[in-house]
């Protein structure tokens, strides 16, 4: 089993503080939601400078190729797209990174089972992101 420390989930904690604690408690990744904003590498290029445990980067956004760049640029090792948010959008590669699906437990499983081929993963949600 892994575990990926959401590092937005604790918004009363200094960045810094939350990486070290998480770090000391030997998580395997930092997960980093990412609402459509690019202002969130900003965070990744902190992180990176202060641990050199992997990045588990969940996007949630209709156009998922806009950060590709920044991801490669970056070595993130994981990369989710949310289903519910993609609109009709199919991965079809250039990433670096191992690539996986997030769909909440409202959505069918073969939302995965027909693009399958194309992701390492699946990340079933017990919540709504964002919420």
């Amino acid at each position: 089993m892994k575990i990926s420390a959401s590092v937005y989930s604790s918004k009363d904690t200094d960045l810094k503080a939350l990486v070290e604690d998480l770090d000391q408690h030997g998580i395997d990744y930092f997960h980093i939601d990412c609402n459509d904003d690019p202002s969130v590498f900003d965070d990744i290029e902190r992180i990176k400078q202060w641990s050199s445990r992997p990045i588990d980067l969940h996007l949630i956004t209709s156009e998922p190729e806009k950060y590709f760049d920044r991801i490669n640029e970056f070595n993130v090792d994981l990369v989710t797209i949310q289903y519910e948010d993609l609109d009709g959008y199919k991965y079809k590669g250039g990433l670096n990174a191992k690539m996986g699906l997030s769909i909440i437990s409202d959505t069918p499983i073969s939302a995965f089972e027909e693009n399958a081929e194309h992701y390492d993963f699946i990340l079933f949600m017990a919540t709504i992101p964002g919420q």
